[in-house]
Order: C-alpha cells, then structure tokens, then sequence
C-alpha cells in the first residue's frame, strides 16, 4: 500500500480545518460565512471609499468578477444587497450597498464570534506563528500558480 506524502496530509488537514471552520461560521451565522465576509468588505470600503463595486470586491474578496457577480446576485436575491446605477448611461458604473436585511445580517456576523472561540484554543504567540506560516504558504502557492499559468484578474497585485 503507498504512503501518502506528508505534504498531501496536511493539505487534507488544512482542507478539513477550513471546511470544519466555514461550516460552524454559516451554522452560527445563519447565512454562509462568505456572504457575510462580503458584506463586511461592503462595509469596509464603504468607510474608506464612496462606493463598493463588484470589482474591487472581487479583488478583495481574491474572486474572479464572474464569481462575484453570481454571489452578489444570490445575495440580491435573498434581499442582502442591492445594485447601484449611475445616473448617466453612458457610464455603466454599477456599485453594492447593503440594504436593511444586510445591515442586520451583518450586525449579527459581527456579534457572533464563532472563529474566536475556535482560535480561542490556541495561545496569541500560537496564532501569530500560524498566521506567519499561513501567509508563507500562501505567497509560495500565488508564485507557482503564476508560473504555471496566468493568475486570475481577482488576484494580481495579490502577490
């Protein structure tokens, strides 16, 4: 029988502790983490900006737009959000507000603090190791995807 490599298995472990993590986020949530996590980004760039497009939350987000406009849809389906138009057509620029459903759904994301009490079992000196470790990953899989083929509009400048 072969042995599977120890860089499979902790593949497989990340894996399993990101889909254990997201799945106990959307049970607490009421509504699957990552729409939650765009609401935040809404309201992240909100503060910091005028307005919220699907691109720079596609960039944000690390989504390709067609990704991102398939959540936002689902998401304007179910009352979260809402397209903005610009007034002059001959400008098609489209941007996200939340709408009151939103604004809610994002007040009790906030107030749930699920990935908290999860971390919570590993000290702060802990997280910030996994954090270093997380990102150094990270940065060696953008590098190879990028050699191997060109990366996704949602994630150049990533890198």
């Amino acid at each position: 029988m072969n042995k599977i490599p120890k860089a499979i298995e902790t593949v497989f472990l990340l894996n399993e502790t990101h889909d254990l993590i997201v799945r106990a986020r959307d049970l607490g949530l009421g509504i699957p983490s990552e729409q939650a996590d765009i609401l935040r980004a809404v309201s992240l760039i909100e503060s910091t900006e005028k307005h919220a497009t699907p691109s720079k939350l596609a960039r944000m987000m690390t989504r390709a737009p067609h990704t991102m406009s398939g959540m936002l849809n689902r998401m304007e389906d179910n009352g979260l959000v809402k397209r903005k138009r610009r007034a002059d057509p001959r400008k098609n620029i489209i941007w996200i507000e939340l709408t009151p459903k939103g604004q809610e759904a994002l007040k009790t994301a906030e107030n749930q603090l699920i990935a908290e009490t999860i971390f919570s079992s590993i000290g702060s000196g802990e997280r910030m190791e996994l954090v270093r470790i997380l990102e150094k990953l990270r940065n060696k899989a953008l590098h190879k995807i990028k050699d191997l083929q060109p990366l996704p509009y949602a994630l150049k400048g990533k890198t």
